[in-house]
């Protein structure tokens, strides 16, 4: 009873990618020119809400990558405040 277990955090977490493509002009003047397909998108954390827009694949990488170092770093204060405990 007086013995204090340690919570272990599992790592999960779970995200909602909307994705559309949009036509971009690629000329400099108005009716001249290429247009081009590209991917656009959000990318949402089911949990939380907390949401972003990418405008290309390294874009999304990138806020993938933020919005886990940002769980890992809630994960660990929590386990930090039940240690205290």
């Amino acid at each position: 009873m007086g013995t204090r277990h340690r919570r272990s955090y599992k790592r999960s977490d779970l995200f909602l990618l909307r994705m559309w493509s949009e036509e971009v002009d690629e000329s400099h003047a108005p009716g001249e020119g290429q247009t081009e397909m590209r991917w656009r998108g959000r990318v949402q954390r089911v949990v939380d809400g907390e949401s972003h827009q990418f405008h290309d694949w390294q874009d999304l990488l990138n806020l993938l990558a933020l919005m886990l170092s940002d769980t890992e770093e809630q994960h660990a204060s929590h386990a930090e405040d039940d240690t205290r405990r």
